[in-house]
């Protein structure tokens, strides 16, 4: 399971399944960008920046044809628009030889549910924005919680 953006820029994985003929299925879900960098960006008290596939001046989005892209790279390719065809797709998916994009369009604006997880990508300790200050103490706490994992063996 991927998103459009990082489709976009590892595309040339999908010739490399057909050329060695693997048998993968990618769900492929197209929220018109960088959904979680989006997310990360918010989360450290700014406003999401060039996250969103759309012109910067007039907002009209970047349409691109993943069911097509996907053919002309060797793999079969469908969308499924709701969740029966979603399951026939994956239904069709395990039963090809081959690897199949099934691609998703879902609500870019939908918040994922929370992971209970912490992710340090580093907030700016010292700001003006109340909202980044918010975040960098956030930050702070969670690094508070961090448990050390270390291989002990040789």
């Amino acid at each position: 399971m991927i998103g459009d953006g990082t489709y976009l820029m590892a595309a040339s994985e999908l010739a490399t399944l057909a050329q060695e003929r693997l048998k993968v299925t990618v769900v492929l879900l197209v929220n018109g960008g960088y959904a979680s960098i989006g997310a990360l960006q918010r989360a450290s008290g700014l406003p999401a920046l060039g996250t969103r596939f759309v012109h910067h001046a007039d907002r009209v989005p970047l349409e691109v044809d993943y069911v097509a892209n996907a053919r002309s790279l060797g793999c079969e390719a469908v969308a499924a628009g709701d969740a029966e065809q979603l399951a026939a797709a994956l239904r069709a998916a395990r039963a090809s030889s081959r690897a199949t994009v099934v691609v998703c369009r879902v609500d870019p604006d939908a918040a994922t549910p929370p992971s209970g997880a912490f992710w340090d990508l580093g907030v700016a300790e010292v700001s003006g924005v109340a909202e980044v200050r918010a975040a960098a103490a956030a930050a702070r706490a969670g690094r508070r919680l961090r448990r050390f994992h270390a291989w002990s063996g040789g």
